[in-house]
């Protein structure tokens, strides 16, 4: 039971970051502060799998997931991770765990695919800042 607690933190939590992740884009705030609140994402969504998964007694069970990913509109993406996300809470409850497992891994992937385009984005600026500086 407290396991389950402590995954429903962790998925709470990742909802939370991405909440603050459509405010961010609205307000279109920098980049980096962009990257810290997919990471936090993330990192939440993570754990809970991983919680789930030993919930589950399937620690060692191959990961076979794959990745959905809109790549015409990728801030859709964020909506579309929170959707999975809150899908696998309303499974948690019901005690699908399994299902609730597979929506969790379709979220984590379009989040790790947003914090690796936000840091080749910032690459990209920071390259592109230190060109316009050349003398």
């Amino acid at each position: 039971m407290q396991r389950e607690q402590k995954i429903l933190e962790h998925i709470n939590t990742s909802l939370e970051a991405i909440g603050k992740l459509e405010k961010n884009m609205i307000s279109r705030n920098s980049v980096l502060e962009f990257d810290k609140i997919v990471w936090e994402a993330y990192r939440n969504c993570e754990a809970a799998i991983f919680l789930l998964k030993i919930e589950m007694r399937s620690v060692d069970e191959f990961d076979d997931s794959k990745l959905i990913f809109d790549q015409d509109y990728p801030d859709y993406n964020i909506f579309v991770a929170e959707e999975h996300i809150r899908n696998a809470l309303k499974l948690i409850e019901k005690r699908s765990l399994r299902q609730a497992l597979n929506e969790l891994r379709t979220a984590r992937n379009i989040l790790a695919e947003l914090f690796v385009r936000s840091r080749k984005e910032k690459i990209d600026r920071i390259k592109a800042s230190f060109r316009q500086k050349k003398f």
